[in-house]
């Protein structure tokens, strides 16, 4: 028995990985990222930036959406520029 006060579409949907995790960002017309023909979105990446882990959602301009801060350091995650959510660029950072 589940006791939740969320949708059960939402507690049961589909799996993280098959979610568009970037939607507010991507238009309707723009393909996926992800391999070749699979209309899949890519996976996050793993990179440092500024010296802190992260891992990110690429984009097709080369900047990716920070998914989580991997880092030991507590003050790591007051950093509003590596925040989750927020826009880096990843090419200057792998």
């Amino acid at each position: 028995m589940l006791y939740t006060i969320m949708p059960i579409e939402d507690v049961l949907g589909e799996p993280p990985w098959k979610r568009r995790p970037y939607t507010a960002w991507r238009g309707p017309a723009e393909p996926a990222m992800g391999p070749a023909g699979t209309g899949e979105p890519a996976m996050p990446v793993a990179c440092n930036v500024d010296g802190v882990p992260v891992m990110v959602w690429p984009m097709p301009d080369g900047k990716g959406q920070v998914e989580r801060v991997m880092s030991t350091n507590p003050a790591h995650y007051l950093n509003p520029a590596i925040a989750p959510g927020s826009i880096v660029d990843v090419k200057a950072h792998l």
